[in-house]
């Protein structure tokens, strides 16, 4: 139980004053840690999973394809969500691009043959929204809001008391 609470505690330092982004996030890590080098190769890495995000919804076959990878193996930043890497390979399919192949169609029986069968119509029906939201422009949440600290408090605040 301690260790859950110093670990909110830790996330709730780390984050205040920081932004909140892009719709890619939900996927990664909350943030990046260790000496300045990694935290600027982790930075870079989320910075390239943004941008590959984004062109998958631009409808890039290529960069569909790497998501869909992406997201069924996680990698240092990304963290793996099987159930999206299945609806994009439903997707890819649904989408109908003249670069699909008989690999895809592999590629979408194998992975989604690996989820549990609960999984599986759930994964369908995502995959059919993102084909839409594709075909629809590919508009996705890249707004970055900073929550910059009120110069007008002094952190002189007292803990509240029920006297």
């Amino acid at each position: 139980m301690l260790r859950i609470l110093m670990a909110s505690c830790m996330f709730l330092a780390v984050t205040a004053g920081t932004a909140a982004a892009h719709e890619a996030d939900k996927f990664m890590r909350v943030f990046c840690a260790g000496s300045a080098d990694e935290i600027a190769e982790c930075e870079a890495e989320m910075a390239k999973f943004r941008k590959l995000y984004k062109r998958a919804f631009e409808n890039d076959y290529q960069a569909q394809r790497n998501l869909a990878y992406t997201l069924w193996k996680g990698n240092s930043v990304v963290l793996s969500d099987r159930k999206t890497s299945c609806a994009w390979r439903v997707a890819i399919i649904w989408l109908g691009s003249s670069k699909v192949d008989t690999s895809d169609r592999g590629n979408m029986n194998t992975y989604c043959g690996m989820l549990f069968p609960d999984q599986r119509p759930e994964a369908l029906e995502l995959g059919k929204v993102i084909g839409r939201r594709v075909l629809a422009g590919g508009k996705i949440d890249e707004t970055v809001v900073v929550h910059k600290p009120d110069p007008t408090l002094d952190g002189t605040a007292e803990p509240l008391t029920a006297d």
